[in-house]
């Protein structure tokens, strides 16, 4: 599990489970994997193994220079015989990053046996190898397993050749458009695409499922998508976001039609164009049923909606983002409503002045976050008695809903003689 992550958001470290690391020794024992540990001194040479087992190589920083000098070859590395050169499978780095474009396909030639290839510094377009037929600069890679990578387009026909490919991540600063062959990745469990639509062709045939995919996204729909809701497809999916787009004249259309489908989606995302209403058909949608993590944007929430998300036994996460009521309505009366085992609720450009509410409503919650509801008047008095609660944080909210907040948190002072609530309202705000 990731244990820190680095100020812009990278892995810093990770802490394994003791059981989870006794079962990868033993995988990579069965597996005759062997690391080889490469020296800061190049002068100590280990000695070889004895048998021709597949070997990973750990590089420091003095060696990372002399590959980077030498055009990435291997022949600079004195630790590595010719022989394990043939079975070098992985090569790893903590900062590894390439000053010279034509350094990194070089290194790509040499290392066609390579597992993980995590290139999200770098811009591949800037290359004139990649610009060219980006399909022939990957088509090499064909042992790979994890492939981060960063450019304008991507197309899954550049990776489909990939069958043993488990993760999948493209990050670009335009929207992506690409051909649906990700059908024949049977392998892949990840994918984490910025934002991404495939394009259909007329004889595309439906039948096909992948059962190992579990993270999908972010994937824009349209109505075409809808026809042939091919999300249906990853049925074991755990996490799923979807941007909807062009939905206008749509009717009878639902993402899920019934709460079996994806009973294994724990966490689920949909954000929808603005100006999207009830009268598209998404009243008739309800959600997989063991969702924990549900987060909607744009939507008209209307009571079958509530109604929905409140069926949800399993919800812990709620985020609503530029969220307006049916009729022009600025009341949001849940005092009707029980979120069970809610725990976290935002609320983010919600558009209503008042809000009304029980402690019975959310008789789990721990933090409340409400984000530039400028209209808001208020949070309910009611909240004062949720003896979960722990923290309410305020970003560009009223003076009124400011002084609710401290209203609340000195009853529960009074009643409970200790600080037992927490309230956080950032400077400027």
């Amino acid at each position: 599990m990731v244990s820190k992550r680095r100020s812009n958001g990278d892995i810093k470290y990770c802490m394994v489970h003791d059981l989870i690391r006794e079962f990868c020794s033993s995988k990579l024992e069965g597996e005759d994997f062997k690391q080889r540990i490469v020296s800061y001194n190049s002068s100590q040479v280990p000695s070889s193994p004895k048998d021709p087992a597949r070997l990973c190589m750990y590089i420091h920083d003095n060696l990372v220079n002399q590959l980077e000098l030498h055009g990435y070859s291997l022949d600079v590395i004195s630790m590595v015989d010719s022989e394990e050169k043939e079975s070098l499978e992985f090569i790893a780095h903590p900062r590894f990053y390439s000053t010279k474009c034509m350094d990194l396909f070089s290194l790509l030639d040499n290392l066609r046996l390579i597992r993980v290839l995590h290139l999200l510094d770098i811009n591949m377009e800037s290359t004139w190898e990649f610009q060219i037929s980006p399909a022939s600069t990957l088509e090499k890679l064909t042992h790979l397993k994890y492939l981060a990578i960063f450019v304008k387009k991507f197309d899954f026909k550049w990776v489909s050749h990939m069958i043993g490919l488990q993760t999948l991540r493209v990050h670009s600063h335009q929207r992506i458009k690409t051909s649906p062959d990700i059908w024949k990745m049977k392998k892949l469990r990840h994918v984490d695409i910025t934002e991404f639509s495939f394009i259909w062709e007329d004889d595309e045939q439906e039948q096909h499922v992948l059962d190992n995919l579990k993270t999908f996204g972010k994937c824009r729909v349209s109505l075409a998508d809808m026809n042939r809701k091919f999300w249906w497809r990853f049925p074991n999916l755990e996490e799923l976001s979807l941007s909807v787009v062009n939905f206008h004249g749509m009717t009878n259309h639902s993402l899920f039609p019934t709460p079996e489908i994806h009973n294994r989606l724990q966490s689920l995302e949909i954000s929808f164009p603005i100006g999207f209403s009830t009268s598209i058909g998404w009243f008739k949608s309800v959600f997989p049923m063991n969702v924990r993590f549900l987060s909607l944007a744009g939507i008209s929430l209307t009571e079958e909606v509530v109604t929905s998300i409140a069926a949800l036994q399993k919800l812990e996460t709620l985020k609503l983002f530029f969220i307006h009521f049916p009729n022009n309505n600025l009341r949001w009366d849940v005092t009707d409503r029980e979120f069970k085992v809610l725990k976290y609720l935002k609320l983010e450009l919600v558009d209503m002045n008042q809000w009304e509410s029980l402690d019975t409503s959310f008789p789990m919650l721990e933090k409340l976050v409400i984000k530039d509801c400028e209209q808001l008047e208020e949070i309910p008095s009611s909240f004062a008695d949720i003896p979960t609660l722990r923290l309410i944080k305020l970003i560009n909210c009223s003076e009124s809903v400011r002084d609710s907040a401290q209203s609340i948190k000195e009853e529960v002072e009074n009643t409970q003689g200790y600080e037992r609530l927490q309230l956080h309202i950032p400077k400027n705000f």
